[in-house]
């Protein structure tokens, strides 16, 4: 299902949404105060008569909806609460627990202005407001536990709000999102529906022309305020429905703008086939894997080609079919990057569980047991494709895995599965850790504290681990 998007405070680009007939609209609380406007006449006076759309009223007290039967801003048709990062997770799960359009005590409460009050009988959906910078290291623990709960509360409708990421709205796969176009077209900068954000048009106009085109504009157009938000505006546009789809798209001069075509062509149809063509724009060709340079094809971020690939997602793995990323992907049903690592992590942390048992068992039988060898691989496998996704720029080439022991000089230098772990231990147990208490935990630990913040984060007062080509 599409995110529906709703455009943030459109006060001077409402005529531009209102060409394409789009539906969605939000405003900041304050926002109209400041213009001494009344929002909701605001917009059916600008767009008309028979003209059906969905609004938002963004406040700290909640948010509230309306359409184009509303007849006050008093009369709202829902208020929906707002979950802010600073209010901590269990006000969020108490949220998606208890919707507040089946409590009487809320909706009945006149001691709430009408205007914040929840609505008897009204959707059960949360404003998720002001997003953390997802491409750090904090944003992103924080993303993914809000993906977990998103997936343990099915029934919930997540609204974003306070976020121009792509892949925060789109990943995150919310009912709906709020975006201002003009945030970026006042600072000359545009937004590509990959969601690369360009700083500079004119600089980048061989980047834009052929998305410009995509969209029934021309480079030049870009130049001027109006147009460059009316660009940003489709970018989104486009994104909320197909920024997950790997499909190879022609962007060429010819090409009509994107809700243009039927969604139900057959795959005969002429105008489908002609879509499919090289994945690269400009005189960048589609590349086999083989032919990346080093740290190409595995992070979207960071791939030299990323500018001009169609596939590029901000904060995913290469799309590229022929690469082990993409590959990858499609096993694990996502491309964003902090997902996969999440996903091989919670796969390595079981076969750290088989190892560390046929480890145990090898010693109090005395015997060596050949399944044990196996289980190391694969547990050093998923270490290494970790680390690969961490760092680029191993792709490609052998991982070689340097285990320091805290206020001591010799390094163990690793090569096999084997090494790895056998070195670990004596590691472990030269600095006075007892066998017992090297179990999955310590070996888990050693894999992503290799390969990630968190896995040095289990180990810090153990072992310093680091990564060399």
């Amino acid at each position: 299902m599409a995110t529906n998007v709703h455009m943030r405070n459109p006060w001077d680009y409402i005529d531009t949404a209102r060409d394409i007939n789009h539906p969605y609209f939000s405003w900041d609380y304050g926002s109209p105060k400041i213009r001494l406007l009344d929002p909701l006449k605001f917009l059916k006076l600008r767009l008309g008569d028979n003209y059906e759309f969905t609004a938002y009223s963004v406040a700290v007290e909640g948010m509230a909806e309306y359409n184009q039967d509303s007849v006050s801003l008093d009369r709202p048709e829902a208020v929906y609460p707002i979950w802010h990062p600073d209010h901590g997770w269990d006000k969020l799960e108490r949220f998606c627990q208890n919707p507040v359009g089946e409590d009487p005590e809320l909706y009945s409460d006149k001691e709430i202005p009408s205007r914040f009050r929840p609505v008897k009988g009204q959707p059960h959906r949360i404003l998720i407001y002001d997003f953390p910078d997802i491409g750090k290291f904090h944003g992103r623990q924080w993303f993914l536990r809000l993906l977990r709960i998103q997936e343990e509360y099915p029934d919930v409708d997540f609204i974003a709000h306070g976020t121009t990421s792509f892949r925060a709205m789109f990943v995150g796969r919310f009912y709906a999102a709020t975006y201002n176009p003009e945030f970026l077209a006042k600072k000359n900068a545009a937004h590509l529906p990959s969601g690369q954000r360009l700083l500079d048009v004119l600089e980048n106009r061989d980047l834009l022309g052929p998305w410009a085109n995509a969209f029934g504009m021309r480079v030049t157009d870009l130049y001027r305020f109006p147009r460059l938000t009316q660009f940003n505006m489709f970018s989104v546009l486009w994104a909320s429905q197909y920024y997950l789809d790997e499909e190879a798209f022609r962007i060429a001069k010819d090409t009509r703008t994107f809700n243009d075509l039927p969604e139900d062509l057959p795959e005969s149809d002429p105008r489908v086939k002609k879509s499919r063509v090289d994945l690269f724009i400009g005189s960048v060709r589609r590349p086999a894997a083989a032919s990346l340079s080093p740290g190409d094809g595995v992070i979207c971020d960071d791939c030299t080609l990323a500018n001009r690939c169609r596939l590029y997602r901000e904060g995913a793995v290469c799309g590229v079919p022929s690469t082990d990323s993409a590959k990858l992907a499609r096993l694990m049903g996502s491309r964003d990057a902090d997902q996969l690592i999440e996903g091989l992590s919670e796969i390595a942390k079981v076969q750290a569980e088989r190892v560390g048992k046929d480890l145990q068992e090898e010693e109090d039988s005395g015997k060596r047991f050949p399944e044990t060898d196996k289980r190391l691989k694969d547990l050093f496998d998923s270490g290494q494709k970790i680390a690969r996704l961490v760092r680029p720029e191993l792709n490609g080439r052998g991982v070689q895995v340097n285990v320091g022991v805290m206020g001591g000089t010799a390094v163990v230098q690793q090569r096999t599965p084997q090494e790895l772990v056998s070195g670990a231990i004596r590691a472990l147990e030269e600095k006075g850790i007892p066998r017992e208490r090297i179990t999955e935990d310590a070996i888990l630990g050693l894999l992503e504290g290799v390969t990630s913040r968190k896995g040095a984060e289990l180990l810090e007062d153990v072992v310093d681990a680091e990564l060399v080509e």
